[in-house]
Formats: structure tokens, sequence, C-alpha cells
């Protein structure tokens, strides 16, 4: 049982730092660098097969599952993101 607990804690721990992380990227001006990366799209051709992961489908993945709405108006609002972080950690609690 302590495994299970334990695997569950750090799924919901890096959950809530990549939330944390989407909140404050969000909050960045539109032409800061990170902004910029985030945006952008790479021009050459991909290797055949299913296209890899990004770290934003991942955590829109999660937003998704919380059936968080308008997540990017809330993420302007740092106490209001800071309440939807929060669901994470208390959702997976036994």
């Amino acid at each position: 049982m302590k495994i299970v607990t334990d695997m569950i804690w750090f799924r919901t721990s890096t959950e809530k730092q990549s939330l944390n992380w989407l909140g404050h990227v969000e909050r960045m001006a539109e032409d800061n660098i990170v902004q910029r990366i985030k945006r952008w799209k790479p021009m050459c051709k991909r290797p055949i097969g299913r296209p890899k992961t990004r770290w934003e489908d991942d955590v829109l993945e999660d937003i998704k599952n919380m059936n968080a709405r308008n997540w990017k108006k809330a993420a302007q609002n740092r106490d209001i993101w800071k309440q939807v972080v929060e669901q994470v950690r208390t959702s997976y609690r036994f």
C-alpha cells in the first residue's frame, strides 16, 4: 500500500508543479522568450510514426481530466490559479 501511496503522491506533486509552471508561463508577456518557444513549431520533417508527446500536451491532458474550463483566463489570476492547482492535490487523497 505504501508503494501505491508514494506513486500517487509523486504523480500529484509532478502534476501540481507542471500546472504551477503553466500558470506562470501563461501570465508572461507575449514577447517573452518562453512564450515564443512555447508557440514555436519546427519546420523540419518528422520521423515516421506517432509524434512524440510534448510537455504542453501532457499538462493539457491533466487539465482536461480535471474538467477545468476557461483555464487560460483562470491562469491570469494567480489566486484563482492556485485554487485550480490545489484541486489536483486534493483529488487524489484517500
